[in-house]
């Protein structure tokens, strides 16, 4: 406190001003975390669907150069395995030790393909076995505007 003349000056806060001050940032913080965590949802998202499509690519380049010389059955899989997306050559079995691509997801996002629950086999022309998807974090997906899934080209 100073004295200037018969004047007291006060420097500082109340607590009334600080309790205010903290209410005002209590109720933005409140508003503030849930577009966050949809902003981080969506991110992932759009990563995994990335990741979705690159690998879509590289199974249908592996496919079309067709290595293993299938003239029937799959040429290439695209399959998801401990959430790792992994692209082998022919009809073997798809594990981490004979992927020619591999691209990981967090454990929090989850790949739909329409009607195929194991992997995405693509024959020595190119065609894959299923051409629709969806990928979703908690309440954000991946789905076209129109709420159907998306289609691989």
């Amino acid at each position: 406190m100073w004295r200037v003349g018969q004047v007291v000056i006060h420097r500082g806060f109340t607590l009334i001003e600080l309790m205010i001050t903290i209410a005002i940032l209590a109720l933005l913080l409140a508003v503030g975390v849930p577009f966050t965590q949809r902003w981080g949802q969506s991110a992932r998202v759009q990563q995994v669907d990335s990741t979705l499509k690159q690998g879509f690519a590289h199974a249908k380049a592996v496919a079309l150069r067709n290595p293993s010389g299938a003239t029937t059955g799959n040429a290439a899989v695209l399959r998801l395995v401990d959430n790792e997306l992994l692209v082998c050559e022919g009809a073997v079995t798809c594990t981490t030790t004979n992927a020619v691509w591999r691209g990981s997801k967090p454990t929090s996002t989850t790949i739909s393909l329409t009607g195929l629950a194991t992997g995405l086999g693509f024959s020595n022309q190119g065609m894959a076995t299923v051409s629709s998807y969806s990928v979703s974090d908690g309440d954000e997906t991946s789905d076209d505007d129109d709420g159907t899934q998306k289609i691989l080209h």
